[in-house]
C-alpha cells in the first residue's frame, strides 16, 4: 500500500480545512469565533463545501467573511454575547468595536444596549454595567420589513381579510 503524503497548505487553506473539519477556530481560552455550521469533508459533497468557502471569502451577508474571522482571531477580544447569540468584540486598545452576527447579518438585530456600546456612547459593555430600563420601555424587536410578520395596514392586500374598500369622500368647504 503506497504511503500517502499530505502536501503543505497555505495559511488560508489550513484555516478553511480546520474550520470545515472541527467547526470554528479557537481564538484563545476565553472565546471562539465562528457561527458557521460544521461542514462535511465527505468527498461526494466536496462542491458545497468549496462553494461555502468561496461565499465566505466574498460575501458578508451570509455571516462573517474569512477575512473578518482571521482579523477577529488576531486582534479581537471577546466582550460579550447577547440573547440572540451575536458575539461582540473590541480591539485591544478599544478603538474598534464590532459584532459577529449569529445567522443573517442584519443591523437591526443589535439591541439598544449593545448598539450604544458599539458606537462608543458608553464605555462599559452591557455585560459589565447593564443599562437600566424604564417601566414604559418596550422590548427590542428587529426590523420586520420584508418578512411575513411585517406591519400591514387595515386595507392592505397582504392581510388575510383586508378591510372593505370604500369610495373616497372629497372634502368640501361649508
Amino acid at each position: 500500500m503506497p504511503v500517502r503524503r499530505e502536501l503543505p497548505l497555505s495559511n488560508v487553506q489550513t484555516i478553511a480545512a480546520r474550520d470545515h473539519r472541527i467547526g470554528p477556530l479557537p481564538l484563545d481560552a476565553r472565546a471562539a469565533i465562528g457561527h458557521y455550521p460544521l461542514q462535511t469533508t465527505d468527498p461526494e459533497r466536496r462542491r458545497p463545501v468549496m462553494l461555502d468557502f468561496i461565499k465566505r471569502l466574498v460575501t458578508w451577508w451570509n455571516g462573517q467573511t474569512l477575512g473578518t474571522q482571521i482579523f477577529t482571531a488576531r486582534k479581537g477580544v471577546k466582550v460579550g454575547e447577547d440573547e440572540q447569540g451575536n458575539i461582540y468584540y473590541r480591539s485591544r486598545d478599544d478603538k474598534r468595536r464590532w459584532v459577529i452576527y449569529n445567522g443573517l447579518s442584519e443591523a437591526s438585530r443589535v439591541s439598544p444596549d449593545w448598539h450604544g456600546w458599539l458606537h462608543h456612547t458608553w464605555d462599559e459593555p452591557p455585560t459589565e454595567k447593564p443599562v437600566v430600563h424604564k417601566a414604559w420601555e418596550k422590548p427590542h424587536l428587529p426590523n420586520l420589513t420584508g418578512t411575513p410578520a411585517a406591519y400591514a395596514p387595515a386595507g392592505s392586500i397582504r392581510r388575510i381579510e383586508p378591510v372593505e374598500r370604500q369610495d373616497y369622500e372629497a372634502w368640501t368647504p361649508e
